[in-house]
C-alpha cells in the first residue's frame, strides 16, 4: 500500500563555479525564488567547519542551498509535485544536485514499506532520519562544541546547521540520525534514546545544553544520497 500523510521536501542546488560557499547573489536569488514563487523556505546548511575539526572531508564540504517545503497526500502525487518544483528551479538557472522526498514517522504504511524488497536501488534508496535540535549554552562554546564533537564522530552523528534559519542560533545544531531498512522503526527510537542519554551523560547529566523535539522521517526518494558520503551513511552497510 502507498505512503500517504505529511511529506518534508528538499531540494538542492550547485554553487555556482563549484564554490564552497554560494554567492551572496545566488543565495538572494534562490531565496527569492523559494518565498515568492514556490512558496517554501531556502535553507543554507553548513557543516562543520571548525579549525579544530578532524575530518577533513567533512570540514572541506561545501555549503548547500536548499528549499524545505511540507507537502500532504500520496507518495505518487506528491512526488509528482516536488519534481515539478525542481524544473521550476531549473528554468530560474539553477543547476540541481539532489530532491529528496521524506515521509514523516506516523504516516501511514511506513513499516510495511520499510519491510518490502524494494528498497535500497537508484532514487528508492530508504531509509529512517531523526533530526534532534540541541542548543549549547555553557561559558566555553567553543570546549562544549569539541566536547560534543567527540561523541557525534565516536556514534557516527552527523551535525549541521541553517543559516537562513528566521531564528538562527549559532549555539543550535542539528543532529541526524540516519537508519537503513530493514531496521524497524521500534528500534531507532530505541538507539536514538539510547544516544540522548549518552549525549545528557557526556554532558553530566546535560548541564549546558538544551534540546528540543526530534522530527522524525523516513526517505522515500532520494536522487543523490552520494551526496551526503562522508558526513553520514549512504548504505546499510556503513
Amino acid at each position: 500500500m502507498e505512503i500517504t500523510g505529511l511529506f518534508g521536501c528538499h531540494i538542492t542546488v550547485k554553487n555556482e563555479g563549484n564554490r564552497k560557499e554560494p554567492s551572496s547573489e545566488q543565495v538572494q536569488k534562490f531565496s527569492d525564488l523559494c518565498r515568492q514563487v514556490l512558496k517554501c523556505k531556502p535553507v543554507l546548511v553548513l557543516y562543520p567547519s571548525e579549525e579544530y575539526y578532524p575530518i577533513e572531508s567533512i570540514k572541506n564540504r561545501p555549503q548547500e542551498l536548499m528549499s524545505s517545503s511540507y507537502h500532504s497526500g500520496k507518495k505518487s502525487d506528491v512526488l509528482t509535485t516536488i519534481l515539478k518544483m525542481a524544473e521550476i528551479i531549473k528554468e530560474n538557472g539553477f543547476e540541481l544536485l539532489r530532491v529528496k522526498l521524506e515521509a514523516m514517522a506516523n504516516c501511514k504504511n511506513i513499516e510495511s514499506d520499510a519491510s518490502s524488497n524494494n528498497n535500497n536501488s537508484g532514487d528508492n534508496v530508504k531509509y529512517f532520519e531523526y533530526h534532534t535540535k540541541i542548543y549549547l549554552r555553557g561559558d566555553d562554546y567553543v570546549q562544549q562544541l569539541k566536547h560534543l564533537d567527540e561523541l557525534l564522530i565516536q556514534e557516527k552523528v552527523a551535525r549541521s546547521q541553517n543559516l537562513l534559519g528566521k531564528h538562527y542560533d549559532p549555539c543550535g545544531h542539528l543532529l541526524t540520525f540516519r537508519w537503513f531498512s530493514q531496521i524497524p522503526k521500534s528500534e531507532c527510537d530505541r538507539q536514538h534514546k539510547e544516544f540522548l542519554d549518552k549525549l545528557n551523560k557526556h554532558f553530566n547529566g546535560g548541564v549546558g545544553i538544551e534540546s528540543a523535539e526530534t522530527e522524525k522521517e523516513y526517505a522515500v526518494y532520494d536522487s543523490n544520497i552520494y551526496v551526503d558520503q562522508g558526513w553520514a551513511p549512504i548504505s546499510p552497510t556503513e
